[in-house]
């Protein structure tokens, strides 16, 4: 008896509330869209390939674990996806990055990936995931676009840097001559700093930076713009005291400090 008077006052209640019945029925509906939505962003692993299991209920998937993965073991995304494959103990292993996204699947055999990228073209392209780390510098650049007409044409225009022709007569020659600069700037901080040694990073940057200008731009820019010249100038210019103070500064296995240059403007 108590049920249905219950039920009566409730009917009553609307009749007269046209409102509160709105709002019941937004309400149903707002929580089964919210419900539908949440069930379409888990991810949708793919059969017989494994995953962490934890992901998969999760409607962020992997992004928590690998974000916990960075802040707390100072890791990085591909440490991450190395921990995965090492924790399944597969070749073969589908994570979630992306909701509402197909799985990333990472494959860590070499001789299975190389078989695929040289035997198996027409059949795996190129990755969209890869191609995004790259899509923000180059966005219309043909490392990461399918292979499309566009494609086709960007990598006609870039096709002959490869030819033996091209590395013989005049990648080889620029190589060569970059290198050689870089042997003569080494030579002279080796005499100023003796035994001790110092910073190399820079000189190989700036000489495959020459080299680069070198094939594409010729001999007479390169040897206007120079990145490796400069450096090799202010060595040699060092005065006796100069090359005394520098010596003396530091110990004897510290790297020594070597003058610092005005850079060409232009690079």
């Amino acid at each position: 008896m108590d049920i249905r008077n219950a039920a009566a006052n409730v009917k009553l209640f609307a009749a007269t509330h046209p409102s509160f019945t709105y709002a019941v029925g937004a309400g149903l509906v707002l929580s089964l869209s919210l419900l539908l939505l949440y069930r379409a962003a888990l991810p949708k692993p793919l059969p017989g390939i494994p995953y962490n299991a934890s992901s998969a209920r999760n409607m962020f998937g992997d992004v928590p674990a690998m974000l916990s993965h960075i802040a707390n073991e100072d890791g990085t995304f591909i440490s991450y996806l190395i921990n995965s494959l090492e924790k399944l103990d597969a070749p073969l292993v589908q994570v979630f990055i992306k909701p509402f996204g197909k799985p990333l699947l990472i494959l860590s055999d070499y001789q299975e990936a190389s078989h695929m990228m040289i035997n198996r073209t027409k059949e795996f392209d190129r990755s969209t995931s890869s191609g995004d780390l790259v899509r923000g510098l180059g966005p219309d650049h043909h490392i990461h676009l399918k292979t499309t007409p566009a494609w086709r044409a960007q990598r006609r225009l870039v096709q002959d840097l490869m030819t033996p022709s091209f590395l013989t007569n005049v990648a080889g020659p620029a190589l060569y001559e970059k290198a050689s600069t870089l042997l003569d700037l080494w030579s002279a901080k080796a005499k100023v700093a003796g035994n001790r040694p110092w910073a190399a990073g820079k000189d190989i940057d700036n000489v495959a930076l020459d080299a680069v200008m070198a094939f594409a731009f010729g001999k007479r820019f390169s040897e206007a713009h120079s990145a490796t010249l400069p450096a090799l100038k202010a060595v040699r210019e060092m005065g006796h005291a100069d090359i005394v103070a520098l010596q003396g500064s530091g110990e004897a296995d510290e790297p020594v400090s070597f003058p610092v240059y005005e850079e060409d403007k232009l690079l």
